[in-house]
């Protein structure tokens, strides 16, 4: 638990340092297509530090703590860093392809590095069972379980073209992608992943139909 709560301190001092002029610090220390083209490569990290207000801050850090220390007491502490890290730069880089598409914009914010540890948790550790913050409300469901409930609301979301859900959704690929390495079952568990964001999509839809025929 002691590197999510260090995490967590380095985002919560970074933001507290930065919030007195954020728009300073986003346009210098924010990762864009612009700033790579200037060299500023290491944007890319320090953009995994900083949030746009107080609520981003606050949900990422909960999430994270959550999450993070269920991942972190299973795993050796590099591998924990590693897929946090790598899961966070992947996903920023594709703000290099954005202005193929006539899209110029300025990523900051955790979410994709925790999308990671979060895919990550939902492969390897499938049934383990944790507490999931739920509008800030920790409810106890398994791993995998929460990676397709985060999964499904950020297909949503890239759906009405926002773009924080696809980062979340490329670093939640890439901490899916280190769970499944060396793991016997990995069909098995892709495909119940699929099917619980299928049930959990047609859900609505069967109480609405157990509703009707009730009255």
């Amino acid at each position: 638990m002691k590197l999510t709560l260090l995490l967590i301190l380095i985002n919560v001092g970074v933001f507290i340092y930065t919030f007195q002029n954020l728009p300073y610090f986003i346009e210098n220390y924010g990762f864009s297509s612009n700033s790579f083209e200037k060299g500023n490569y290491l944007n890319v990290v320090t953009a995994m530090f900083m949030h746009k207000n107080l609520l981003h801050l606050v949900g990422n850090m909960v999430v994270l703590f959550f999450v993070g220390k269920e991942v972190e007491k299973r795993v050796n502490a590099l591998v924990y860093l590693f897929v946090y890290f790598l899961s966070g730069l992947i996903a920023n880089l594709g703000v290099v392809l954005l202005p193929l598409v006539g899209i110029n914009a300025t990523v900051i914010g955790a979410s994709a590095a925790i999308s990671g540890i979060i895919g990550y948790g939902a492969f390897k550790f499938s049934g383990k069972w944790i507490l999931s913050p739920i509008r800030f409300i920790p409810i106890p469901m398994p791993f995998i379980l929460v990676g397709a409930i985060y999964a499904l609301i950020n297909f949503a979301g890239v759906l009405i073209f926002q773009l924080s859900a696809m980062g979340h959704l490329i670093g939640g690929v890439v901490g899916a992608f280190f769970g499944l390495v060396g793991e016997q079952h990995k069909f098995r568990k892709i495909t119940i992943f699929f099917l619980l964001i299928a049930f959990i999509s047609l859900l609505p839809y069967l109480i609405r139909y157990i509703v009707t025929l009730w009255i």
